[in-house]
């Protein structure tokens, strides 16, 4: 069955490599954000439905990816089989932080000499590689100021407004997350008939931390 992923807030997909080693690669697709144009999830909804398979499939929707994900369950006419949510939210998980790192020159922060501490305390946690820290640190790097601003922005402001999911859900929750707080499964509790939460031990990428438990997850009956 086809798995579809989508990225957290670099909307690269680039992050997922670790997860694709543990997962039946010919049937993997990850579908990267636009890094041009609107970046609300209006926006982000309408063009990651053009793009979804046709056929049966499980969509995987990373942080910042959620409410995406959400969205597109809730209009689902019965081909997406299970929808797994990671480290998410369905209601901004820190408004204010966000809004004041999207007025932060993120890109230029991530250069500087501590970065690694910092991406490593928010994000990745301490026994990630270095190989995946450095693939972080690229991949911000790569996509537009203003887009990761958008999108940050967008984060911290934005109304989901979903009545019901009826599609299965599990909502994978990272048990060391400072960036999204365990809260948040409250919220997405409310709006799905069918849910299952799985706890992983490991920071907000718990899917580049943990990747080979997240995996199992994904594919299981």
């Amino acid at each position: 069955m086809k798995i579809v992923l989508l990225p957290g807030l670099d909307g690269t997909g680039n992050l997922f490599d670790s997860l694709i080693r543990f997962l039946p690669a010919e049937d993997v697709e990850v579908i990267a954000l636009p890094d041009t144009g609107e970046q609300t999830y209006e926006a982000l909804v309408e063009y990651c439905q053009a793009k979804m398979p046709k056929e049966p499939y499980i969509l995987v929707a990373e942080s910042f990816s959620g409410p995406i994900g959400i969205k597109l369950a809730e209009s689902d006419i019965g081909i997406m089989t299970r929808l797994v949510l990671v480290a998410t939210f369905a209601a901004p998980p820190k408004p204010l932080l966000s809004r004041i790192c999207s007025l932060l020159p993120m890109k230029g922060l991530l250069r500087l000499p501590f970065s690694m501490l910092v991406s490593r305390t928010l994000f990745l946690g301490f026994n990630t590689s270095k190989e995946v820290l450095e693939k972080f640190l690229s991949s911000i790097a790569s996509v537009p100021s203003e887009i990761l601003a958008q999108r940050l922005r967008v984060a911290s402001s934005f109304e989901c407004g979903v009545a019901s999911i009826k599609v299965p859900v599990i909502y994978i929750q990272a048990t060391n997350d400072v960036l999204v707080p365990k809260k948040c499964f409250g919220l997405v509790e409310k709006l799905a008939h069918n849910l299952e939460l799985k706890r992983v031990d490991g920071p907000h990428f718990i899917l580049q931390s943990n990747p080979e438990e997240c995996a199992q997850i994904i594919v299981s009956e």
